[in-house]
């Protein structure tokens, strides 16, 4: 399947925003490197889960201004900090302490980092994802920043 950066794969999310970073001597850049033919399925499946969970926010807050940062169309957004990652991004994480797993479902494209939405606490963020979005994630961690979610 071929898929252009921009295209978008749910309502909101491009295919570009599910790009692992890279690693380079001293710095790291962000979206650069597509995932892999065999991870496309799994990766526009945990799209559509995280697309639920913005669909939710918006239904649910999308009257108070106070929650979340707004779009063109005043809809609540839903960033990534971290979709599908490359084995080597993975284990730099790994070997820097920035993750507690060497492969974990980042890199099978099954998981997403959501940071927490603005005006809403990482708890609440996740009992939100868990208890009212109606998704298949199975496995969540919560973090100062946000919520880790995957399809185990």
């Amino acid at each position: 399947m071929i898929l252009l950066p921009n295209t978008l794969i749910t309502r909101n999310i491009s295919w570009k925003e599910t790009w692992s970073s890279r690693r380079y001597p001293g710095f790291t850049r962000r979206r650069v490197v597509e995932p892999g033919e065999q991870y496309v399925e799994n990766v526009i499946k945990t799209a559509i889960e995280a697309q639920k969970i913005r669909d939710m926010l918006n239904k649910t807050y999308g009257y108070d201004n106070a929650i979340g940062v707004r779009d063109k169309n005043k809809e609540i957004m839903l960033f990534n900090n971290s979709f599908w990652r490359a084995y080597e991004f993975q284990y730099w994480l790994y070997k820097t302490k920035k993750s507690t797993t060497k492969k974990g479902q980042h890199p099978l494209g099954l998981a997403i980092d959501l940071p927490t939405i603005i005006g809403i606490s990482p708890w609440d963020f996740y009992e939100f994802i868990k208890y009212k979005c109606n998704t298949n994630f199975s496995w969540f961690r919560v973090y100062g920043w946000g919520v880790h979610c995957d399809r185990r």
